[in-house]
């Protein structure tokens, strides 16, 4: 079955908006390398407020239960922020070494997409 995931984002950082948005860039290659080399990440979008400094990050996954695709789109989405050095320091107990980038989760949410 294919979910979608949804992140809100807060992004901490002393960057001004252009370098910024180079980072974000940085983030949506990433998932998108992996979306190549993964049969069950489908499709995925990013979008940004940057003088809001938040980030909105979508997932599609196919999946058997709705645990297993937040699961799987939450260890995509941090793989994808860890790979341009920046951190994800509230995301689970063992914190990641604080970057220049910090994305602090706000809020998600998973649910089952309808197939046609």
């Amino acid at each position: 079955m294919m979910y979608e995931l949804h992140l809100g984002l807060s992004v901490s950082t002393p960057e001004d908006d252009a370098t910024l948005s180079t980072h974000l860039e940085e983030v949506a290659e990433a998932l998108a390398a992996q979306e190549l080399g993964n049969e069950a990440l489908l499709d995925f979008s990013l979008g940004a407020d940057l003088a809001a400094r938040t980030v909105e990050i979508e997932v599609t996954v196919d999946a058997s239960s709705p645990e297993q695709a937040a699961a799987e789109g939450f260890s995509w989405i941090r793989a994808a922020i860890h790979a341009t050095g920046a951190s994800t320091p509230n995301w689970e107990a063992a914190p990641v070494a604080a970057g220049l980038v910090e994305f602090r989760l706000d809020r998600a949410s998973t649910k089952p997409l309808i197939e046609a």
